[in-house]
């Protein structure tokens, strides 16, 4: 695809790794460092190379597009395929990722997106962005912003109130400073602290590593598909061997499965993620990354499970993001709401079933499953 000027865009290739994580870099993006490219061989490998998609749809790896001008990568607009199912029939979902382009070249971006939405095909393209103008772009191309669903709130549990209310009354800090062992005696006697400790069985969850992954979890996780509707990102085994083991993550992630006690079938899992508060790295604070289960006696173990292992592993509160998973009549303990920032969606489908679907807002449902945008 050749634009003006000689700038052209071409599929990217494998060899293009490190130059184009050079032109992502100086575009402020987040990438493993320069002197390190080994990293970023590694990193590119596991978004794309090893993505289960490919091993599924036995397709050749597609990296995405890069801008070209006299051999030089000016831009970059990669996007991962993803398994998902529509009421149980597979899918192909490609979420845009690295979108980036040098300043000098962003009249280009329009061959750019060209070739994004019109150069390969998908049942659905999803992308986020948090610039207006980029939108636009987006919308020439015939993409709809989804819906606003009211998912914008976040549960708190909180779990040890010292280090919460300094950072609620930071101005007040000296003051408080006082009020830090009264804080530590009224932790013990918070109601999580009781229920959890002293009433909570939850024996039948187990925590487990991705490389120790049940081998029923496969039948589990086709269970869950045949009773469930709507759009779902894929959780098979091989799916979410790629998606929990990402190296750099790896520690940050806890990963439960619930066992019925009477026949010793997996009806449920569930997994927390370690991700510190950024306005105060101190406060140590985990949220639900995901919980899929096949009834309510699974759910309620799994979020009981979740809250005791937060609170004895030292956490100072707990966030749940599920809003369509776990109601806020869901959780046993204190907790209270908290507005989260949203990035608007843009979607593009030629699927009719799909664009039906996705008119209605409350088909539209986002978990922290893999760190992105993902729906159900």
């Amino acid at each position: 695809m050749i634009g003006s000027s000689g700038v052209f865009v071409r599929p990217a290739v494998k060899e293009d790794t490190l130059a184009i994580a050079d032109m992502l870099r100086d575009e402020g993006l987040s990438l493993p460092p320069a002197d390190k490219p080994d990293l970023v061989v590694e990193h590119w490998e596991r978004l794309w190379d090893d993505n289960p998609y490919y091993k599924e749809s036995k397709e050749p790896v597609f990296y995405g597009w890069v801008l070209i001008d006299s051999d030089k990568v000016v831009g970059f607009f990669g996007y991962m395929p993803r398994v998902y199912f529509l009421n149980g029939k597979m899918i192909t979902v490609q979420i845009s990722t690295n979108w980036a382009i040098h300043k000098s070249y962003r009249r280009f971006a329009y061959s750019l997106c060209d070739a994004m939405f019109n150069g390969r095909a998908a049942d659905l393209k999803i992308t986020t962005t948090a610039i207006e103008q980029t939108g636009k772009i987006f919308s020439m191309f015939l993409s709809k912003r989804y819906p606003d669903p009211d998912f914008g709130y976040a549960q708190v549990i909180p779990l040890r109130i010292e280090k919460l209310l300094k950072e609620k009354f930071a101005k007040y800090r000296n003051v408080l400073a006082p009020l830090d062992i009264p804080a530590r005696f009224i932790n013990y006697f918070l109601p999580v602290s009781v229920k959890s400790r002293l009433i909570w069985n939850t024996k039948e969850v187990q925590q487990i590593t991705i490389e120790n992954l049940p081998p029923d979890f496969h039948e589990f996780w086709n269970s869950y598909l045949e009773t469930s509707s709507g759009l779902i990102a894929s959780r098979s085994p091989e799916v979410m061997k790629w998606v929990y083991a990402d190296v750099k993550n790896e520690q940050r992630k806890r990963i439960f499965v619930y066992r019925n006690p009477e026949t010793n079938r997996l009806e449920g899992y569930s997994s927390l993620i370690l991700e510190p508060v950024v306005s105060n790295p101190e406060i140590k604070r985990y949220k639900v990354g995901d919980i899929l289960y096949l009834n309510e006696t699974a759910k309620n173990a799994l979020i009981k499970a979740m809250i005791k292992y937060s609170l004895t592993d030292g956490a100072d509160v707990m966030e749940v993001h599920l809003v369509r998973d776990i109601s806020s009549e869901d959780i046993p303990v204190y907790h209270v709401p908290r507005k989260t920032a949203a990035f608007p969606v843009f979607y593009h489908t030629s699927d009719a079933e799909l664009s039906e679907f996705l008119s209605e807002k409350n088909n539209w449902y986002f978990t922290p499953y893999d760190g992105d945008t993902i729906l159900g």
